[in-house]
């Protein structure tokens, strides 16, 4: 139980198995219940890079978090099926063919989260596999991966940063949610969203945080003293029958 540090000075040099394929795992279930862990956070500033000649990928399992910070450089995919894998400080995956978030939790109170927060804007797709999960956006740097994005079944947009440059359009089942949320502590923090346009479908959700004098948030309900909100560039709900 407890947070782990790695070293900055290490470096993960990721092959990619002998089919090509296989990525490497970083599982953050520990303590006693391996199954479920202690959401206990794993945090790593140095270099992650490719093993000689081949594409390496990374893919993080297990119910906690693995907060990274460093430089990383290699080709092949960052993925998060479990916990939340995290990028904050001055870390950059923008060496990545793409970001991967497919929710298989093993927990069920713990979804499949990709929390971007680095200074370093984001210049990669972002995209949901089967399971869907989180993507929260939380860099003041815009994001750049993709002009647009729609968010159906199981798929939340959410964050504080900079979308501006991304539409995004809420399907059947898909869920935005402006602020900083942490889905595994349970936690979050009102804020502003910064979007392209926005188009919200039939069965699309908006999830509305506010906060009360206590800081506590709740969703839509309570006495609030501040609130997030989307800073949209254009908002279309003509999509919207009764």
């Amino acid at each position: 139980e407890g947070d782990v540090t790695i070293s900055s000075t290490r470096q993960m040099l990721l092959a990619s198995g002998s089919t090509g394929s296989a990525p490497a795992i970083i599982d953050t279930a520990g303590g006693p219940n391996p199954q479920y862990g202690y959401y206990t956070t794993l945090s790593f500033g140095g270099i992650i890079a490719d093993y000689v000649n081949e594409v390496g990928s990374l893919e993080k399992q297990g119910g906690s978090t693995f907060d990274y910070s460093g430089t990383a450089y290699n080709t092949g995919t960052f993925g998060v099926t479990d916990g939340t894998l995290l990028v904050s400080g001055a870390g950059s995956v923008n060496s990545a063919s793409g970001i991967v978030i497919k929710n298989k939790s093993r927990d069920p109170n713990a979804t499949a989260q990709f929390n971007y927060a680095s200074t370093v804007g984001l210049s990669k797709t972002v995209s949901f596999g089967a399971g869907g999960g989180v993507f929260a956006y939380n860099s003041a740097a815009a994001y750049t991966g993709t002009s647009s994005l729609t968010v159906t079944t199981g798929q939340t947009i959410a964050g504080a940063g900079n979308l501006s440059q991304t539409a995004l359009a809420i399907g059947a089942g898909g869920t935005i949610t402006p602020g900083n949320i942490n889905g595994q502590a349970g936690t979050a923090t009102v804020g502003a969203l910064a979007t392209g346009a926005v188009t919200l479908l039939n069965g699309g959700n908006y999830n509305f945080l506010i906060a009360d004098a206590s800081g506590a948030f709740e969703s839509v309900a309570g006495a609030g003293v501040g609130y997030s909100t989307i800073n949209a560039s254009s908002v279309d709900l003509s999509g919207l029958t009764a």
